[in-house]
C-alpha cells in the first residue's frame, strides 16, 4: 500500500529541486557561455581542448539524472514502507550529501580551471577593488536575521524534544549536523566575499553579481535545510 504524506512531500521537493531544478539551471548557463562565447573568439576563457568542457557538461547532466532517478525510487520506498519517513533520517541525509556531489565536483573541476587560467594570464597586470566589501551591501539584513533565527529556534526545538524518551529521536545529533551544514555554507560565502578573485578575467560588476547570488543562494539553503530538518523531525 502507497501512502503519501507531508515527510513524503517534502522529500519529493528536495529531489525535484537539488537534483532537477538547480542542476538544469546550471547546466543551461554553462550551455549560454558555451554557445555565446565559443573558444575560437574568445580563446582566453578555455585553458583545455573544447571537447573536455562538452565532456564535462555531459558527465554533469547524466549524474544528476541518475541521483534523480534514485530519488524517485528511494521515494517510492518510503511510500510503500509502512514505517515513518522521520525514521529514514540517516537514509535522507546520506541521499541529501549524494546530491551535493555533482557541485562539489564542478566547484573543484572550476578551481582546477581558474588555475590554469590564472597560470595562463600571469604576465597580465591585474586592479583590485578599493572598495571593501560588506556582507549588508549584498544581501538583505532582514533575511540574514531570519536564516539566523530560524537555525536558534531549532535548536531550542531540539533542546525541547531531548526532554521526552523517544526511541527514534537523535536527541544533539541533530543539532551537530546542522550546525556542521550551516559552517560550510557560511565557509563558501566567506571564501566569495573575502577571498581572492579566481577568474582573472572577471569584471567588478560581474563579480558582484556572482557574490550576490551565491550569498543568497547560501542563505535560502540553510533556511530551505533548518527547516526541512524541523519538520522531518515532527
Amino acid at each position: 500500500m502507497f501512502e503519501f504524506n507531508l515527510f513524503h512531500l517534502a522529500f519529493l521537493g528536495q529531489v525535484l529541486l537539488l537534483s532537477g531544478y538547480f542542476p538544469a539551471k546550471l547546466l543551461g548557463q554553462m550551455n549560454f557561455v558555451a554557445e555565446n562565447y565559443p573558444p575560437d573568439e574568445y580563446p582566453k576563457l578555455y585553458s583545455r581542448p573544447a571537447q573536455h568542457y562538452v565532456n564535462s557538461r555531459r558527465r554533469f547532466k547524466l549524474l544528476n539524472a541518475v541521483i534523480f532517478l534514485s530519488g524517485l525510487a528511494l521515494l517510492a520506498w518510503f511510500m510503500a514502507s509502512t514505517r515513518d519517513l522521520s525514521w529514514d533520517g540517516p537514509r535522507i541525509t546520506w541521499f541529501y550529501l549524494l546530491q551535493l556531489l555533482p557541485v562539489i565536483l564542478m566547484d573543484l573541476s572550476l578551481l582546477k580551471e581558474f588555475r590554469l587560467m590564472r597560470l595562463a594570464d600571469s604576465g597580465s597586470r591585474r586592479q583590485a577593488e578599493l572598495k571593501p566589501r560588506r556582507l549588508f551591501d549584498f544581501v538583505s539584513p532582514v533575511l540574514f536575521t531570519f536564516a539566523v533565527a530560524v537555525y536558534v529556534a531549532f535548536c531550542l526545538f531540539i533542546v525541547y524534544m531531548n526532554q521526552f524518551d523517544y526511541s527514534w529521536f537523535g536527541g544533539y545529533t541533530n543539532i551537530y549536523i546542522i550546525t556542521a551544514t550551516n559552517l560550510f555554507l557560511v565557509a563558501i560565502g566567506w571564501r566569495q566575499l573575502r577571498g581572492r578573485k579566481l577568474d582573472p578575467h572577471q569584471a567588478p560588476e560581474d563579480r558582484r553579481m556572482k557574490i550576490q547570488n551565491i550569498l543568497l543562494i547560501m542563505i535560502l539553503t540553510s533556511i530551505a535545510v533548518t527547516l526541512y530538518a524541523g519538520l522531518t523531525i515532527t
